[in-house]
């Protein structure tokens, strides 16, 4: 029940930059008066789905958000931060930055006993991995709220203030105390968005991590989400129209399995030795066999099988020789950054 931090998703693939913001290149500020959707004109209308599919992205409507804001509120999953409130502000963010914590050092803090003193330590020990948030000079682009349950603060959550040129609505932020966990709150907060982000015309939600966040990592593939990109770091998703899955398991094989009115639709991981080979899934539906392909890697890769099928063709998502390549790089870059990283052993990727 943690997964993520505010700011920033640290660029772990071995670009020139540090980290980026989640939702905008640079984090700065728009001219004065002009409201970010008006940024709409200039991203353009033509987009490509992570599943290879060429789509036309519609100017966005800028108060998609804030319906799913509201119907969060509605169905009492979450509260919106009162950014005049200091103390507020100072509880949220101290949840945040124990989340932040808890995923580089994999340190449990509590957050309401977080001093002034120790949460300078934390962010100084971070440095580039984190920005605090800003509150109200960063509401133009974010939205905060509580995770509450039966009128009690449980946790946080933060959505952009608004989705201009997305189709996914992107999540951060989630993280529920300590002592509430265990009780499905992140879960139930994760399906509320789902079925508010749909109705409020999004494809679906996504959620953005970090390799080195094995635990949080495992928590989305047990609710069963898709992987959909590991470019910078490791992207998740549920969207409409889009089929669960379930995993077959036994000696030296793995599947992943999508049930469907025929057939199911499977694809399978022999191991073999310190390599890999996938096999299985039907031809025509490539743009879903990508996202099971990739989905099935990263499930290789947190149990410590090897990775690369030498069959493969070089690639990206889809292929368990591009996960390799990007482990090898999110690896790097975060012990670069400090954290401490507790990752299983890959054969011929990371070995420990």
């Amino acid at each position: 029940d943690r997964v993520g931090p505010c700011w920033t998703v640290p660029d772990l693939s071995g670009g020139k930059s540090s980290f980026r913001h989640r939702d905008l290149e640079r984090r700065t500020r728009p001219p004065a008066g002009v409201h970010p959707a008006a940024r709409s004109a200039t991203l353009g209308r033509v987009g490509a789905d992570v599943d290879g599919h060429r789509s036309e992205l519609p100017l966005d409507d800028p108060g998609r958000a804030g319906r799913v804001e509201a119907a969060l509120v509605r169905a009492g999953v979450a509260e919106v931060v009162d950014l005049e409130d200091g103390a507020a502000t100072r509880r949220w963010a101290a949840c945040d930055l124990a989340s932040m914590v808890e995923g580089c050092f994999h340190r449990r803090l509590r957050p309401e006993a977080l001093g002034d003193a120790e949460a300078r330590g934390w962010v100084d020990r971070l440095g580039g991995s984190y920005l605090w948030p800003g509150f109200a000079d960063d509401a133009w682009m974010t939205r905060y709220l509580w995770l509450v349950r039966d009128g009690a603060r449980v946790g946080t959550l933060a959505l952009p203030a608004t989705a201009v040129g997305t189709r996914d609505l992107r999540l951060w932020s989630l993280y529920v105390h300590p002592a509430h966990r265990g009780r499905g709150h992140a879960t139930a907060a994760l399906r509320a968005a789902f079925d508010a982000a749909v109705a409020s015309g999004f494809r679906g939600i996504r959620v953005d991590t970090h390799w080195a966040w094995q635990r949080t990592l495992r928590f989305y593939l047990d609710r069963r989400m898709w992987v959909v990109s590991w470019k910078r770091s490791v992207g998740l998703a549920w969207r409409a129209g889009l089929p669960g899955w379930a995993l077959e398991e036994g000696p030296d094989r793995l599947a992943l399995r999508v049930p469907g009115d025929g057939a199911p639709r499977r694809v399978t991981a022999h191991r073999r030795g310190r390599s890999v080979a996938l096999s299985g899934w039907p031809p025509g539906d490539e743009g879903l066999g990508r996202l099971a392909r990739s989905t099935l890697a990263l499930e290789l890769a947190l149990r410590g099988w090897p990775l690369g099928d030498p069959a493969e063709a070089p690639g990206a998502l889809g292929t368990t020789t591009g996960l390799a390549a990007r482990i090898r790089r999110f690896e790097a870059a975060s012990r670069e950054l400090g954290w401490t990283v507790r990752t299983p052993a890959i054969p011929g990727v990371c070995e420990g």
